[in-house]
């Protein structure tokens, strides 16, 4: 069953968002190619998420050795 949960961005990297999930706090990585479908809009966005930014409707991606993957 899908799962929409919230996230605030704790920090911002060329290569993504690094969140933290509620309401269970667990680290989670948005890769950079999860916020848009072209690459001349990743610059941009990567500026607009600001930390402590809330995301809503996130979505459960899959997991890595370090963290969860989100989009």
């Amino acid at each position: 069953m899908l799962q929409l949960l919230e996230a605030d961005v704790v920090n911002s990297t060329p290569e993504g968002l690094d969140v933290i999930l509620h309401p269970s706090g667990a680290p989670a990585f948005l890769p950079v190619a999860h916020l848009s479908d072209h690459l001349s809009n990743y610059e941009a966005l990567l500026s607009v998420y600001k930390p402590s930014t809330r995301l809503t409707n996130v979505v459960y991606y899959g997991k890595t050795k370090d963290k969860s993957i989100v989009s």
